[in-house]
């Protein structure tokens, strides 16, 4: 078990003749806890990590206690639970009235909402993203930036790769980040050993010329050249996709948004950006890896199971809730491979869609 600090076990810390006394209100190891970089076991959590608190806030943990225990155990369950929440029966729940109630004698769970401090998308700085190492920059744009010697010694200066350095995560931007979690990727397309990736692409079906068209103008935005290429497939003229050369954008998004399609996360900014935000990111990833049911349900399958259980946590901190299921699938494509989803409801659908 590890002790949470802050609840009753701490109340007789500093009392003379009573600091002996203990409370034990603990959570099993292997017990999950959302932090700023999605969920984490609890017996890995670190002093100075931010996680997320029951007024829907980002705090830091500032004190980590491991305990011995032998005594008795509840098990939580919940439809929207991934895995039954196994606590000690003194361990404090927040309730709907805004008390602290013991596990013990709840009869109800309550999830948090995250609380925004503004309605305004936020701006990132691409250089906290990326490795600067072979980087230059001023105070609108980051570049590639490299010298040949020419004929009789002249110095040539090339630059390349020029992008904004500052990023604007409006609802477009946004949008176009859940559809490269769900249908993007980033690769090596020229040989070089200084960039690990310096393209990416993103796939669309024919019947959404409309919609590519917009993230291609949001793109081309960023970038200093404005060039954004749209191919079709040679193989299915059903599907083209977008793609684009630029090693500093490639290493941004391998930042921000993971590698491989079983290793992509959630962007950090997207917790704390405003409510039609997140949503504008949710339906991105709906349009790639989603369905709407024929009865109204939302429901999004993914291969990445941290994904998609952050991806239920985000959803909750907008009043979303989402019932997390696994299942294993067969067909031409795959053999009993086993897929992860969520379901939002009908009555909770109409509310994103």
């Amino acid at each position: 078990f590890k002790f949470i600090p802050g609840g009753r076990i701490m109340a007789n810390l500093g009392i003379k003749d009573r600091e002996a006394t203990t409370l034990f209100n603990c959570f099993l190891p292997e017990s999950l806890v959302f932090t700023e970089n999605g969920y984490k076991k609890i017996c890995d959590i670190n002093v100075g990590e931010k996680v997320l608190t029951h007024a829907g806030m980002w705090k830091k943990v500032i004190n980590i206690l491991n305990r011995s225990y032998n005594g008795k155990i509840l098990k939580i369950s919940n439809p929207s639970f991934y895995d039954d929440l196994i606590t000690t029966p003194d361990h404090p729940f927040y309730t709907k009235d805004g008390n602290w109630e013991c596990a013990e004698k709840i009869n109800h769970i309550v999830f948090p909402k995250i609380n925004l401090q503004s309605n305004s998308s936020i701006t990132v700085d691409i250089l906290n993203y990326v490795d600067t190492a072979r980087l230059t920059w001023n105070d609108t744009h980051v570049w590639i930036e490299s010298t040949a010697i020419g004929g009789q010694g002249a110095k040539m200066n090339f630059i390349a790769g020029k992008i904004k350095r500052f990023i604007k995560i409006d609802d477009d931007f946004s949008y176009f980040l859940g559809r490269f979690i769900g249908d993007g990727c980033i690769f090596k397309n020229i040989n070089g050993k200084y960039f690990k990736y310096d393209s990416f692409n993103i796939v669309f079906a024919k019947k959404e010329r409309d919609i590519s068209e917009k993230i291609k103008k949001t793109l081309q935005d960023i970038f200093y050249d404005g060039a954004v290429s749209d191919n079709y497939y040679t193989t299915n003229k059903n599907f083209f996709y977008l793609s684009k050369y630029s090693p500093i954008f490639c290493d941004f998004l391998r930042s921000v948004a993971g590698e491989k399609s079983n290793t992509k996360t959630i962007p950090k900014f997207i917790y704390t950006s405003p409510e039609y935000i997140i949503k504008k990111f949710v339906l991105g990833i709906i349009d790639s890896d989603g369905m709407v049911t024929t009865k109204g349900s939302i429901r999004i399958v993914l291969n990445n199971k941290k994904l998609l259980m952050d991806l239920s946590v985000l959803l909750f901190s907008i009043s979303l809730p989402a019932k997390l299921h696994f299942e294993y699938v067969t067909n031409e494509y795959v053999d009993n491979k086993q897929y992860y989803n969520i379901i939002i409801s009908p009555y909770f659908a109409k509310n994103l869609l």
